[in-house]
């Protein structure tokens, strides 16, 4: 970028990234942030599964996405929180509209891997996995789909 701009420009826009201590999610929201973006991080930041054989995500991470986040001058929020539990999500997603008036984008990132093969699996492996990736995500939708339709909605009729 010679010119100075942004590849995309996300001004005003409220970004929902799950999963964001660390890794994928941490990159994905500061560079959303680099684009102009106000980031919500929501990560559980803590274990997510006994069957599972390294760290966890920790609160010290998720503070550290939000260092980054704010260094770019981008405002910042985390919510500390388990995707599988829907009605937090769905209470985190009216304070996070209460709080920035909309939610334009959600980047459903968290989730967990077992590295083993799926006939290495016990049964709580497979439901760990199942219940945070498939039914954490779809519940991360289900939670902000209304706002982010609410936001097209307000933009279509300004």
């Amino acid at each position: 970028m010679t010119d100075g701009k942004r590849p995309f420009d996300l001004s005003g826009k409220v970004v929902v990234v799950t999963g964001a201590a660390r890794d994928i999610g941490r990159a994905a929201a500061t560079a959303l942030a680099a684009a102009g973006a106000d980031i919500v991080g929501i990560d559980i930041a803590g274990p997510v599964s006994a069957t599972l054989d390294y760290e966890p995500a920790s609160e010290a991470d998720l503070e550290q996405t939000g260092r980054e986040i704010m260094a770019l001058g981008r405002r910042w929020i985390a919510y500390r929180l388990d995707q599988r539990d829907l009605a937090a999500l769905r209470n985190t997603a009216a304070d996070i509209e209460q709080e920035f008036g909309r939610v334009d984008i959600l980047f459903a990132n968290a989730g967990i891997q077992a590295f083993k093969s799926i006939l290495e699996m016990e049964d709580a492996d497979w439901h760990d996995q199942i219940d945070v990736n498939l039914t954490g995500t779809a519940n991360a939708i289900r939670a902000f789909a209304p706002a982010m339709a609410r936001a097209a909605a307000a933009d279509r009729s300004s």
